[in-house]
């Protein structure tokens, strides 16, 4: 393992990557103050004995990647980043160290989201609380993932869930020179494994409803989706001044038609020293747009092409001269449409403008002490548009079209002042540090839709030409977060470190007797082989602890807010009027969680064998969830309020504890191959529920998750109660049929029900491997969940062998049951999801030298999602955080892991063939 080493020139410091301890070398200038990315931001890669893992771009996964999270997918133990089926518009879903919250908030407009409170902090060269969708993977250079609750501290009432730390490319800080770089792709997408269901023969064979035609459905909404990527970057150093610029573009079609986007962002970076190198400047700028079209409503909880595609009769026919439908076969049964007609009868699109920029100063004001002054501002813009045309079923046939439009802004601004003073004294070393930080945010938007048109176009476009103004809603949030922070670190003889750290957090949206919380951290390293003396391995030792926070993901929740409530009077005039939503309670605060974190990392065969093993626990208090109160009685929280029955408050507890693992060999040599492998696994505990209530106030259990199927509604899938743990869902157990072929299940009771299964996975692993042979390059990832269990929604309402004649197809999948009525929700359609998938390999051939090596030229090729492994009969076996399209209980996304939705993008398969330029 590499030891610290300090002299009055260069300060070596240890960096844990992926729990392998590496160099990493800062000039003193630099260490003195900042490199122009923030610097909590560097700090955070050097703190000892806390879990912090950096990967860097040569890391990074490949191929047709267009979302900075699955650069390291798999590649960390303790996060977890998924995302089911192949929808290109849909986020990726992270998790680090599993759940630290109920996730329950009642802000759910525009751009900011019911589950946004449980995902990881994200930073930006230095900049918090920003979005990911500023920068293009192509210009990340790396991502840090601060774990524990100890790093995370630095970071406060917002760390609760992690941090990630995404620096981006800059060009290097020594010598004169200019270079350009290309990279770009080609990639075709195909759908990579669908549900069987009856082919038309074998429909009419079973007495399903016959139309006399022969159609492939999915065929009909599926395509081959043809991507490509390109990015250009111009980089150099001209004395003082260093500057990076890069230009990425996007054009990504998804397998289903109407579905994909465009996007085009751009970079800046520029970085200049004057004063001997005393006072360093950098400017960093980020703008992007992007365009993207979908074949259902993003979010959206009715029938889509999805389910349709599979279950419509595929003995109907496509089209049928009948204007009413618009030239469309369709017949009036429940949820029964054309597929095709659906795309072609319904519009949704979406506008994305970002821009994100960061300035920041750093001056040496003595050789021991800098200050730094950093300022960030981002601006967001999301324009969308919805379009139901006049003889569409699914909705526009009901007010004869129906047109919404929305736009949503969001301004960030961010100021932050640091001091930071070192010493170096015998076998001490010494450093402290402190700061003032105030950001400020606010979110705005507006919405409205229409119907009654007497033609299809304009569309959206065109709200004016609809005759029903059916709403008009709009809103405005602001809020504030001011923070000071300090902290030192020691280390002693190279042996010992010690890393103490506070930070207190003033929130606008806290409640009035709530002023501020204090957050602080300790971290302890020990390195054994030093202090044993000289040895052939290196051993290391961690211990942290921290405590951390989780703002409200809605500034207002503590105070009474107020909706209008339109009412028509006798005379036929329309009265406006004013209705509470919810009480105050000038006790909301923050969510806390403390967190206990023990590290052993080794290695052997100098350092080519690494290893590294973290064991965690934590507790989750006072989280945020909604409890019912008496209606006119006094207002427990402000006893001068009438309650109006609704309050939020902070009730909740939670505890969870896992481990996580990693295991690596570098450059091992298998005749004239290199071989260099990488293995990471997490064990999670899954959170267990210890309260719901406090001081007498709260709920007794939570349910969650509605069952979705055409038989609509009936008990929740989850119960959330003191003593349970998180995702587990609740269903009687199925027992056999009965001689007419009907289910049977243990009762219908539904508090008798029993657990069947959980969302919620137990362990997780990622498995890299890279071999090189002269001038080739092989790199693999496996990638694999174990012990969740999936609810397949699709199995439970359409795999039926029926004995009435019906109109819609049936799944058949191996597990087919063989029942010939409805089917009952039971446990047989919740099945253990666990996999172990090839996620991607790369094949890559370096090209010789050229022109004095002045050109250098990479080409590779690729797969994604090659192959799985599961036992799982329905499409994906991807784990599920949160329930998207959850409309049973609002908000509850957080507490319904693990349903598998009939409206599921369908999986998809993908080949890419890229090129790497280098001119310099």
């Amino acid at each position: 393992m590499a030891r610290a080493r300090f002299a009055a020139a260069m300060v070596f410091s240890l960096v844990y990557v992926q729990g392998v301890a590496q160099r990493d070398s800062l000039s003193e200038s630099s260490q003195n103050g900042l490199d122009g990315r923030g610097y909590l931001d560097s700090l955070s890669r050097q703190m000892p004995g806390m879990a912090v893992t950096r990967i860097t771009a040569d890391q990074f996964n490949r191929g047709n990647i267009h979302h900075v999270l699955q650069l390291i997918q798999g590649k960390v133990a303790g996060v977890s980043i998924v995302k089911a089926g192949g929808d290109p518009n849909r986020d990726f879903e992270i998790r680090i160290r599993g759940i630290t919250t109920l996730g329950y908030g009642s802000a759910g407009t525009g751009i900011r989201s019911t589950n946004e409170n449980a995902n990881p902090l994200y930073v930006i060269d230095g900049v918090p609380a920003v979005s990911l969708a500023n920068i293009d993977p192509l210009e990340v250079e790396s991502i840090t993932v601060l774990k524990d609750g100890a790093s995370a501290a630095l970071y406060g009432a917002r760390g609760s869930n992690g941090v990630l730390i995404i620096n981006t490319k800059r060009a290097r800080q020594t010598g004169d020179y200019h270079h350009a770089s290309y990279e770009g792709f080609l990639a075709v997408d195909q759908v990579s494994n669908l549900l069987p269901v009856l082919s038309a023969e074998e429909f009419v064979q079973r007495g399903g409803l016959n139309f006399n035609s022969n159609t492939r459905w999915t065929d009909e909404i599926l395509r081959t989706g043809f991507s490509q990527a390109h990015g250009l970057g111009l980089e150099g150093r001209t004395g003082q001044t260093d500057y990076r610029i890069g230009v990425q573009y996007r054009d990504v079609e998804g397998i289903a038609r109407n579905s994909g986007f465009q996007r085009l962002a751009t970079h800046l970076g520029v970085h200049h020293n004057m004063l001997r190198d005393k006072l360093r400047l950098s400017l960093e700028i980020m703008v992007s747009n992007r365009e993207e079209t979908n074949p259902t409503r993003p979010w959206s909880s009715g029938s889509s092409i999805f389910e349709q595609g599979l279950v419509y009769n595929p003995t109907a026919p496509v089209y049928e001269s009948n204007p009413a439908t618009g030239g469309f076969f369709q017949r009036s049964f429940f949820a029964f449409y054309n597929p095709v007609a659906m795309l072609a009868q319904q519009e949704f699109e979406a506008t994305r403008n970002n821009s994100l920029v960061n300035f920041t100063a750093a001056y040496d004001l003595l050789r021991n002490l800098s200050a730094t002054v950093q300022y960030g501002s981002e601006q967001l813009m999301q324009s969308t548009g919805d379009f139901y045309a006049i003889e569409d079923p699914v909705r526009g046939q009901f007010g004869n079209g129906l047109a919404s439009r929305s736009l949503d802004e969001r301004a960030n601004r961010f100021l932050e002042a640091m001091l930071h003073y070192r010493i170096n004294f015998r076998d001490w070393k010494m450093k402290a540090w402190g700061g003032y930080a105030n950001q400020v945010s606010s979110i705005e938007g507006f919405s409205a839709s229409v119907t009654q048109f007497l033609y299809n176009q304009p569309g959206f476009h065109g709200l004016d030409f609809g005759a029903n103004r059916t709403s008009v809603n709009s809103y405005r949030t602001d809020d504030q977060l001011v923070s000071w922070q300090a902290g030192a670190e020691i280390i002693w003889k190279n042996i010992y470190s010690l890393t103490l750290l506070g930070r207190t957090d003033s929130y606008s949206g806290f409640g009035a007797n709530e002023n501020a919380g204090f957050f602080p951290a300790l971290g302890v390293g020990i390195d054994l082989d030093q202090l044993a003396g000289k040895t052939p391995s290196d051993w290391r030792l961690r211990f942290s602890y921290g405590r951390t926070g989780l703002l409200p993901v809605d500034p207002l929740l503590g105070i009474r807010t107020f909706l209008p409530l339109p009412t028509t009077q006798p005379d036929g005039s329309v009265v406006v009027n004013i209705v509470p939503t919810r009480d105050s309670n000038p006790t909301l605060k923050w969510e806390e969680k403390r967190e206990l974190n023990l590290g052993f990392d080794f290695s052997f065969f100098k350092n080519r064998f690494l290893a590294s093993v973290d064991y965690y626990k934590r507790t989750m208090d006072d989280l945020i969830y909604f409890a019912n109160t008496q209606v006119g009685e006094q207002n427990i929280f402000l006893p001068e309020e009438s309650s109006i029955g609704l309050v939020y408050a902070n009730l909740g507890s939670l505890n969870s504890w896992g481990w996580e693992f990693q295991v690596s060999y570098r450059d091992a040599h298998l005749g004239s191959v290199r071989w260099n492998s990488t293995l990471v696994a997490t064990g999670y505990k899954r959170a267990r529920v210890e309260s719901l209530s406090k001081n007498g106030v709260g709920q007794r259990e939570l349910t969650a998750g509605g069952q979705g199927s055409v038989g609509c509604c009936g008990p929740q899938i989850f119960r959330i109660k003191p003593g349970e743990e998180l995702g587990e869902m609740y269903a009687p157990w199925y027992t056999g049929l009965d001689g007419n072929g009907q289910m049977q299940v243990s009762t219908d009771d539904w508090d008798k029900y029993e657990v069947v299964g959980n969302g919620l996975p137990q362990w997780e692993l990622g498995f890299t491997n890279q071999f090189t042979w002269r001038n080739w390059d092989l790199n693999f990832l496996f990638r694999g969940a174990f012990g969740h269990s999936l609810y397949n929604n699709f199995r439970r309402t359409y795999e039926v062998n029926y004995t009435t004649v019906v109109p819609w197809n049936s799944v058949t999948t191996p597990k087919n049951i063989g029942s010939t009525g409805f089917n009952h929700y039971a446990s047989v359609f919740f099945e253990r999801a666990s996999f172990l998938r090839l996620d991607n390999i790369t094949l890559s051939y370096h090209f010789p030298g050229m022109a004095k090596n002045y050109v250098r030229v990479k080409a590779y090729v690729t797969a994604q999602n090659l192959f799985t492994i599961t036992s799982y009969a329905g499409m994906d076996p991807e784990v599920r955080y949160a329930d998207s399209l959850e409309i049973f209980a609002p908000g509850s996304h957080q507490l319904t892991p693990g349903l598998d939705r009939m409206n599921q993008y369908y999986p998809s398969r993908t080949f890419q063939l890229g090129l790497q330029l280098f001119v310099r």
